[in-house]
């Protein structure tokens, strides 16, 4: 390790520095006395700080300080800065990755519930689930309640039977074709022809890019030998443009 240089003085610089120290000193000790005593007035509180500097630049002048770091500080301060860099960094990613996933979450919320409220909208008021493929195609599995069960908990059963049977007339006018039933409040989808057509139509005019890929039905018991054999239960589809969603 190279030795460092050292600093020699003549003797009118050493006599101005020993001076100036000595100065320095009993301002810094007049200072503390008077602020541990309580006895700093606002006017000394603003001349000793400035004697204190006054006679600190007359040290630093003769002993030629130039205010420039040294090489072995240098290094330390900028590789302190680079660490300092990148521990920043890294909480940034952190923060990001967590708001990424927050706001994930929140889309897929949004996207689910806007799909939930457009089924309800329509009268259907149930999905089996919703699935999103890791290439964006959004998969619903559209199911069907239509039935009336929650009339004989409700409090205005006269009110709501009323409103359940104006929507069955709406369905109805719209062309749906329900099985037969002598019970008020079982309401099934025949799987015809003519429902699948409408239902297909219905999806597409919402969700262009849309594709039902699969029908699933269940069989009548009991129903009478005159009635169709299967009603549905649900259909899958593959909703392949996210904008269909927004524009909801």
């Amino acid at each position: 390790m190279l030795e460092e240089k050292k600093i020699v003085l003549n003797a009118d610089e050493k006599e101005v520095v020993e001076r100036r120290s000595k100065d320095l000193f009993f301002a810094v000790k007049k200072l503390n006395d008077w602020v541990q005593s309580d006895s700093l007035t606002e006017e000394m509180r603003e001349t000793l700080p400035t004697l204190v500097n006054r006679h600190l630049d007359d040290i630093k002048a003769c002993v030629g300080f130039t205010g420039e770091e040294p090489d072995h500080l240098k290094q330390m301060t900028k590789s302190l800065n680079k660490a300092r860099e990148e521990q920043i960094a890294e909480l940034e990613k952190i923060v990001e990755s967590k708001n990424s996933i927050l706001t994930v979450k929140q889309q897929l919320k949004e996207i689910t519930d806007k799909i939930n409220n457009w089924w309800d909208v329509k009268g259907f008021n149930y999905i089996k689930d919703i699935t999103f493929l890791e290439n964006g195609i959004i998969v619903v599995n559209f199911g069907f309640m239509l039935n009336s069960l929650s009339l004989r908990f409700s409090d205005t059963p006269n009110s709501d039977k009323k409103a359940a049977e104006e929507k069955f007339q709406r369905f109805i006018d719209n062309g749906y074709i329900f099985a037969k039933s002598e019970s008020s409040c079982d309401r099934d989808l025949i799987d015809c022809k003519v429902n699948r057509n409408l239902l297909s139509a219905l999806i597409k005019s919402s969700f262009p890019s849309a594709k039902i890929t699969k029908w699933e039905n269940h069989i009548y018991l009991n129903k009478g030998p005159d009635q169709d054999s299967f009603y549905l239960r649900s259909f899958k589809v593959y909703i392949y443009n996210y904008e269909d969603i927004v524009n909801l």
